[in-house]
């Protein structure tokens, strides 16, 4: 509520410059649809927006320049398409496994992180492309030094311009479960032939009793495309 009066106020105060940061990751469908549509009236009427978030697809729907910041410095200045690749860390070298040690995480210094992801096909070899006729083992290794009474591992498929098309967790199979300290892969399974031949990012949010332990908000790369 605090949030909705605070955009509230300030969007009818008119100001020359209205300075907005994550007022879309909280309130429900129809007060994130109302802050979309009143930035755009102010964009259109001439004045200046400035927009801080992690929301790609509303990056790319009101912003006509972005720059990303990585830990206080400016990383790119330009057109939003291309920052939205370089936020989600594509690179044209990511293979059939991604290491995940340089993703941008919610913690660093977690008692549990991810490591690696890995594309497989269903014979169990690895692939740096996917084709519209295979399912595709998204293969995700992690490791923890404290035991979890109930981890569960979600992972989220995002197209290029930050939709979010298709997500599962661990706990959707096999529920929450208990595990020691150690190693550990989970495997998850996504038919591509509801996928269109584009390219992909994985969201992966590894977690405690619903206590967040890693999140990586750089997503390993996905190429599913001829």
């Amino acid at each position: 509520m605090y949030v909705r009066l605070a955009f509230a106020v300030a969007a009818h105060l008119e100001p020359d410059l209205l300075v907005i940061d994550e007022v879309l990751a909280v309130g429900d469908v129809q007060f994130q649809k109302k802050c979309l549509g009143q930035m755009s009236t102010f964009a259109n009427g001439g004045r200046s927006v400035l927009f801080v978030s992690h929301n790609m697809q509303a990056v790319r729907q009101l912003c006509s320049r972005v720059i990303l910041l990585d830990r206080g410095g400016v990383v790119f200045d330009g057109a939003p398409a291309e920052s939205i690749t370089k936020y989600f860390g594509k690179n044209d070298e990511n293979g059939s496994t991604v290491n995940l040690d340089s993703g941008v995480r919610r913690n660093r210094h977690s008692d549990a992180i991810l490591n690696t992801v890995q594309f497989l096909n269903l014979k169990g070899d690895l692939v740096a492309k996917a084709f519209a006729t295979e399912k595709l083992i998204v293969r995700v290794t992690l490791s923890t030094q404290i035991r979890l009474h109930a981890m569960d591992l979600s992972m989220g498929v995002v197209h290029r311009e930050g939709t979010r098309v298709f997500s599962q967790s661990f706990s959707d199979q096999e529920g929450t479960v208990a595990i020691n300290p150690g190693n550990y892969q989970i495997d998850f399974q996504i038919d591509l032939k509801y996928l269109r031949l584009d390219s992909y990012f994985l969201a992966l949010h590894l977690s405690n009793d619903t206590k967040s332990l890693d999140l990586l908000t750089a997503y390993p790369y996905l190429n599913y495309s001829t």
